[in-house]
């Protein structure tokens, strides 16, 4: 069996490594007709439409430099997250990444 070999340039070898540990998560309104206060003699009338709208927040931080980077969404999808760590890891070229992220689906 071949062993299998890293190969690191240079440049990578002397990076400082900063460990981010990642999260995302939903923002949202949902809107729910309340119960209202109104003088026996009246009917209240609402108008009623069901309307769901989110976004999302993708957030990374890192404790050992504080440093904190996140990104807003529009949905919370494979691309999205491409997308994120794409724009991270633009940020961070001068350092090794290592990104921890929970089991969420």
């Amino acid at each position: 069996m071949a062993s299998l070999q890293w190969r690191v340039s240079e440049a990578q070898s002397y990076k400082p490594v900063v460990v981010f540990f990642e999260d995302e998560t939903r923002f949202g309104r949902i809107s729910c007709e309340m119960y209202c206060w109104v003088r026996k003699d009246m009917l209240p009338c609402v108008a009623k439409q069901m309307i769901r709208e989110y976004i999302y927040a993708y957030s990374a931080i890192a404790p050992q430099t504080g440093d904190c980077f996140s990104m807003i969404a529009p949905y919370c999808n494979t691309e999205a997250m491409n997308n994120f760590l794409i724009q991270i890891t633009s940020q961070y070229t001068d350092y090794r990444i290592v990104l921890l992220l929970d089991k969420a689906g």
